[in-house]
């Protein structure tokens, strides 16, 4: 069994349809706009937890030179 970890391609890819990269910025900003109001002090483990998946997702939409990255 190969751990999910060792992997160095991920098990599946998500395609998420915009209409142009404006479109895919406004989802960013939403985002983080969101976040900035989350305090972290106040925050469980669990909510912790997925406060770092909601920023590894947000990582997977960034712009790059007007080209979006594939990792």
């Amino acid at each position: 069994m190969i751990n999910r970890n060792d992997r160095k391609e991920p098990l599946y890819t998500i395609t998420i349809p915009v209409m142009d990269l404006q479109e895919l910025s406004n989802y960013q900003n939403g985002i983080i706009e969101l976040l900035a109001k989350v305090n972290l002090q106040s925050c469980t483990s669990p909510e912790l937890e997925n406060i770092k998946a909601i920023y590894t997702l947000l990582s997977h939409l960034t712009i790059k030179n007007n080209f979006l990255l594939k990792e």
